[in-house]
């Protein structure tokens, strides 16, 4: 369920009583302690604290403002419970859920009190050290401040990620397409690299990884290739990989050692279990072929592959993994299916923020997600705007990698709090 903004992030806390059939344990909130408020901070904005993060200014508004929306909050609903003549209110499901999510990101909230009053005093001993010229002291100072704001950034990380609404989709199978893109026989090598770290990715996180196809090159790479995953969590921890992926590093094939710039594109196509997705005959074009590449009897005898294109769209797929036309067919349309189901979702990702760009569609040089630089072993995120080294521990696919995947998921959170805490406020002018 999606709730209003002005119910995610509200300003003013409406004053209605709740029906006591919506208190969550034993029909009252006398054992949830409100949140300890910490004394002398609430005269102040955490925007004025010098810090190390980019959040914007109505974040930090918004943030300062849970404390005392938690508090209110747990009056009205204890001082409900207390009282035996309740009223039902319309509005009094999405107030509940409002109290729950405060309560999850209560503790982070009275640590990021804390941690705001540790910097605010520390500031004041930094100031008068340095009128004294006290070296040791401004030294020390120094390092306890740096730590301290390094803290309360991930605090922050923490309060906006428990906050950030459900994204309302829980898709356990994905179609993972891998690309080579510019650079020839050396963006070949590097897709076959890239592919081979997904499915480690995927054997640590103990999903499903099925070939659909996989076309080779003549010295080890990969032209395409195609893999369904099944898992819990698939496509949330996948889905920001879809894009261009550029490596710089000296070719197998580099007699003379220069540094070579490759592409290689990676899609994620969500596999719900019920695609809403409507496939009308009279909008398709079926085209059956001889499959090619190496492989058995039916490679170049038989017509067994299939190839879809979806005329309103211009959407075409192709299958000629398998023996029988038949299941070619099958697999081509639930391979169409999904693209389809993709673009539907990016259009409605799209509309609800511009910012939230899980795919990209391009193959060129400059147009990237990420760089992997291997004379410096250095992959630089660019979206996240940060370098991470030990390229060949990331390329395992193991705990390396699943903390930038991680680091991801949490970045696009936190985009997507900010831009409603942004459009919340730009409602409450406009009904000012």
């Amino acid at each position: 369920m999606v709730l209003p903004i002005r119910f995610l992030f509200p300003r003013k806390i409406p004053r209605f009583s709740i029906h006591p059939k919506h208190f969550p344990v034993g029909g009252h909130f006398s054992h949830i302690l409100p949140i300890r408020i910490v004394q002398n901070t609430s005269a102040f904005s955490t925007s004025a604290v010098s810090r190390a993060g980019n959040l914007r200014q109505s974040t930090l508004r918004f943030l300062d403002g849970l404390p005392q929306e938690f508090q209110s909050l747990h009056q009205q609903l204890y001082g409900c419970a207390a009282a035996a003549s309740a009223k039902h209110h319309t509005d009094t499901e999405l107030l509940v859920q409002r109290y729950r999510r405060l309560q999850r990101a209560a503790p982070h909230i009275e640590v990021r009190q804390q941690k705001v009053a540790d910097i605010i005093e520390l500031e004041k001993l930094l100031d008068d050290a340095t009128k004294m010229k006290d070296a040791d002291m401004i030294e020390m100072v120094s390092l306890d401040l740096k730590k301290i704001r390094a803290e309360l950034e991930h605090v922050e990380e923490q309060i906006l990620d428990l906050m950030a609404p459900d994204e309302g989709t829980d898709i356990s199978a994905i179609i993972l397409e891998v690309n080579a893109g510019v650079g020839g026989q050396e963006a070949m090598l590097f897709a076959a690299e890239l592919y081979q770290l997904y499915q480690g990715y995927a054997g640590f996180r103990g999903w499903s990884f099925r070939d659909l196809s996989y076309d080779t090159s003549d010295i080890g790479g990969i032209r395409s290739a195609r893999a369904e995953i099944c898992g819990a969590g698939s496509f949330r921890s996948m889905k920001f990989e879809g894009g261009v992926h550029r490596v710089q590093r000296v070719p197998k094939t580099e007699k003379f050692g220069r540094i070579q710039t490759s592409t290689t594109t990676v899609a994620v196509l969500p596999k719900p279990p019920d695609i809403d997705v409507i496939l009308r005959k009279n909008e398709l074009r079926i085209e059956i072929c001889r499959s090619t590449g190496a492989g058995g009897q039916n490679v170049n005898k038989l017509d067994t592959a299939v190839r879809i294109v979806h005329l309103p769209t211009g959407a075409a797929v192709e299958c000629q993994e398998e023996r029988e036309q038949a299941e070619n067919k099958k697999r081509a349309m639930e391979r169409l299916a999904a693209l389809l189901y993709q673009r539907q979702m990016d259009a409605q990702i799209e509309k609800q923020s511009s910012s939230r760009k899980i795919q990209t569609g391009s193959s060129a040089r400059s147009d990237k997600i990420r760089t992997y630089n291997f004379p410096n072993d250095r992959l630089t995120d660019h979206r996240l705007n940060q370098n991470f080294h030990n390229l060949p521990e990331l390329f395992r696919g193991q705990e390396g990698f699943h903390d930038l995947a991680e680091k991801l998921i949490r970045e696009h959170k936190r985009e997507t709090v900010e831009e409603m805490i942004s459009a919340g406020e730009e409602v409450d002018k406009s009904t000012a």
